[in-house]
């Protein structure tokens, strides 16, 4: 088995399944959880990585040839034989789509999506969450948990 490259071994320790900040306790996590918003900031934010098995199921549920899914859906910069990270588009996930402004986003791959996708939990303790309710609800969140108007 090959080695993994150093900039492969600086991507795992610095992103992990769920995609957690960190800032908040279990416990606030669980208290502050919410459905998502289907706002796809959290797509906007992350650039998500596919280990070998992953990738290749997912191009295969698309019914593309490896190559084609490689070249079309994965970041080329990324040196990765055994992970992969998805294409940025338009500063998304390659498979984030807005149909109309004010619309709520759709991952085309939703029924597939990556582990860290299904594991991604939403919640008020999420900067991408806050900013979701902010820019596409015109929400905010104070700092003790509390959802309101934003005041501009």
């Amino acid at each position: 088995m090959s080695e993994r490259s150093e900039m492969e071994r600086r991507y795992e320790g610095s992103v992990t399944s769920g995609l957690s900040d960190g800032s908040r306790s279990p416990s606030e996590q669980t208290e502050q959880s919410i459905l998502c918003l289907r706002c796809g900031e959290c797509c906007r934010e992350y650039q998500v990585r596919l280990d070998l098995m992953e990738a290749r199921r997912i191009a295969d549920e698309l019914g593309i040839v490896w190559d084609k899914f490689l070249e079309r859906y994965t970041d080329q910069a990324w040196p990765g034989t055994s992970s992969f990270l998805i294409r940025r588009e338009n500063g998304a996930c390659a498979f984030l789509e807005h149909l109309d402004e004010g619309k709520p986003a759709c991952c085309r791959i939703h029924d597939f999506k990556p582990t860290s996708c299904r594991e991604w939990s939403p919640g008020l303790y999420r900067r991408e969450c806050r900013t979701g309710l902010s820019k596409h609800r015109g929400l905010a969140v104070s700092s003790s948990g509390q959802i309101g108007l934003r005041i501009e």
